[in-house]
């Protein structure tokens, strides 16, 4: 099977996977294409699921996927990956790193939080029913959004959770990072399609470079980097999360 990119893209892409809203099984991309090094050590990676969150801490890289038979994998190197056992089978779409835990997220289920030191063992944990959609870790503290449910909730530790707070503005939440000080999510929807907090509580509305379906949002190198599903640009910096600039993307995917 060949593959629509070549061999050194796909390894760029395991390290940083920007899975969020991407659907793409990617266990099943990397079984197929065994001779660029990519090795899954469990035929259960492929088992329909779409690899969606991804975060490093401890010296492991942990990914979370909404489906399939194994919904965690993690690595070492971000080239051999092992298949691990999820607390409960929800649809996990977000994972942090923070405080010495890994933290995931789901918008459905029972126990809608698990967490897990290694990333081998997950420990389901008990928290307000609400569609979870991303987590970030910063300032001491975990922060999770909720897609639909408009509202954030923080965690030290990532077992005791807070009250859920409102964020102020109805839109689908699907990312957030921190950085800069600043906790910073993005939207797919509404007029205001960033917010801003310094706390993860109090929630400021910004206004995005252009009213794109706003997926996933990161931090590194003095930059919020905001990729989107849409638009003519789909791709958006800031340095502090509040003013946002317009960039081209390579090309016009999802």
């Amino acid at each position: 099977m060949k593959l629509p990119f070549s061999r050194s893209v796909m390894r760029s892409a395991i390290l940083s996977l920007l899975l969020a809203g991407a659907g793409v099984g990617f266990a099943s991309v990397a079984l197929a294409d065994a001779s660029a090094g990519i090795v899954v050590s469990s035929p259960a990676a492929s088992g329909g699921g779409s690899w969606r969150g991804i975060a490093y801490g401890n010296g492991t890289y942990v990914a979370v996927a909404t489906g399939g038979f194994s919904r965690v994998m993690s690595s070492t190197n971000g080239t051999t990956w092992t298949t691990r056992i999820d607390a409960v089978a929800n649809e996990w779409t977000s994972v942090a790193y923070g405080n010495g835990m890994f933290v995931a997220v789901a918008p459905s289920g029972t126990s809608r939080v698990m967490t897990s030191p290694d990333g081998v063992t997950w420990t389901a944990q008990t928290v307000a029913v609400a569609d979870w959609k991303s987590i970030t870790y910063g300032g001491g503290k975990f922060v999770a959004l909720s897609n639909t449910g408009n509202s954030a909730m923080t965690s030290v530790d990532g077992i005791t959770w807070s009250t859920p707070v409102g964020v102020g503005i109805s839109n689908d939440w699907f990312g957030i990072a921190y950085g800069n000080g600043v906790f910073t999510a993005v939207a797919q929807t509404g007029t205001n399609r960033v917010i801003t907090s310094p706390d993860g509580i109090t929630w400021t509305g910004r206004t995005a470079a252009e009213a794109n379906s706003w997926s996933n949002v990161t931090y590194g190198n003095g930059l919020f980097v905001s990729v989107a599903s849409s638009g003519t640009n789909r791709v958006m910096t800031s340095p502090d999360g509040v003013t946002w600039t317009a960039r081209a993307a390579a090309e016009a995917n999802y």
